[in-house]
């Protein structure tokens, strides 16, 4: 599916957005159909919330996801790496395992010449200078 005016192909945002609709509307579709008394999760948080490999609690939308992804995959543990962590740990992924895609944002700033500003930098201005 393109988006945009020109044709181009959806930017790994959208892919994102995207697959997470699709996880939403399949978890729908399966709670209607059944005498549903879960949540939307159902046993499946009870191993705790997702982390990545360092302990660090995903939070927001990615945590919800993630949720759902462990749910649905059956996992035991709601715990994630990169493909790239898993490399540097001598870790094998499974064969026909996907990546999953998270959200990361953060705010971006730019000076008065349009020169983009790092979030460090900004934390780091006076209140005047952020003006």
């Amino acid at each position: 599916m393109a988006s945009g005016t020109n044709g181009a192909s959806n930017s790994s945002g959208q892919q994102a957005l995207d697959r997470f609709a699709q996880m939403m509307i399949e978890r729908m579709e399966r709670m209607k159909g059944a005498d549903w008394e879960k949540g939307w999760i159902g046993g499946a948080s009870s191993a705790g919330l997702p982390q990545n490999i360092m302990g660090r609690n995903y939070s927001g939308s990615n945590s919800f996801f993630l949720q759902l992804h462990t749910a649905a995959q059956g996992y035991e543990l709601p715990v994630f790496l990169t493909f790239k962590q898993a490399h540097n740990f001598k870790a094998h992924v499974l064969k026909g395992e996907k990546a999953f895609p998270v959200i990361y944002w953060d705010m971006m700033v730019r000076d008065k010449d349009g020169k983009r500003i790092s979030s460090d930098e900004y934390r780091a201005m006076s209140r005047d200078e952020r003006k």
